[in-house]
């Protein structure tokens, strides 16, 4: 009889996970990631925090070092306190699963009302892109993978992205209404600004580029 530790796992490919985050999970080539054992994963490891690709790639998350936590936590109460007045809800760290089997997590976002008043389920997990999306770079993490995120959220429907990069102190601005894979870089703002989809929202980032690794 083969044992658990002799069975051969050669796995999904999963040696190169998403956007820079280096945790492989090997699955047994031969067991197709379903949405059903996707939340079964999710349920028995309630620490950790997983993507998958459209494909059927399983990725883990890292977990962050300061600053970024802090910058996540930030951003995350600016928006809570704005949207506590606007309305539509801060998902800090929400999932997001799309329609062919994609899910992302994004650091944080906000997702407007008219997206709330559609959902006939309110436990059920979001299907639709929020409209803001914020995703903070740890120090392992390829930027150039870290841009592609972006790019993709815009594509599945976000009207604005940031993208932080507290390492060399800059936040990228993605927008739905430029080129494909545009951004505006932004060196050392003072604030962010929620601009025409989140009025009124201002993110004081100064304080956040002192906070030490």
């Amino acid at each position: 009889m083969t044992t658990t530790s002799e069975r051969p796992v050669t796995a999904i490919d999963v040696s190169e996970a998403a956007y820079g985050v280096r945790l492989p999970i090997l699955l047994p080539e031969e067991w197709e990631l379903t949405d059903e054992r996707f939340e079964e994963i999710c349920r028995l490891n309630p620490l950790s925090q997983f993507e998958r690709t459209a494909d059927g790639k399983l990725y883990q998350l890292n977990a962050s070092r300061a600053p970024v936590p802090h910058i996540i936590a930030a951003i995350t109460t600016a928006l809570h306190t704005w949207a506590t007045a606007y309305g539509g809800r801060v998902n800090g760290q929400g999932q997001y699963d799309f329609p062919d089997s994609r899910t992302m997590i994004p650091d944080c976002s906000w997702v407007t009302q008219q997206v709330l008043d559609r959902r006939t389920d309110r436990t059920a997990l979001f299907t639709e892109a929020p409209a803001l999306v914020v995703e903070v770079a740890s120090m392992h993490d390829d930027m150039s993978q870290q841009q592609a995120k972006m790019v993709e959220w815009i594509a599945r429907g976000s009207q604005l992205g940031w993208l932080v990069d507290p390492w060399n102190e800059t936040v990228y601005v993605y927008r739905a209404n430029v080129a494909s894979g545009a951004s505006e870089q932004l060196d050392r703002p003072e604030e962010l600004s929620g601009e025409d989809i989140c009025p009124g929202l201002v993110v004081p980032m100064q304080p956040l580029w002192d906070i030490e690794a």
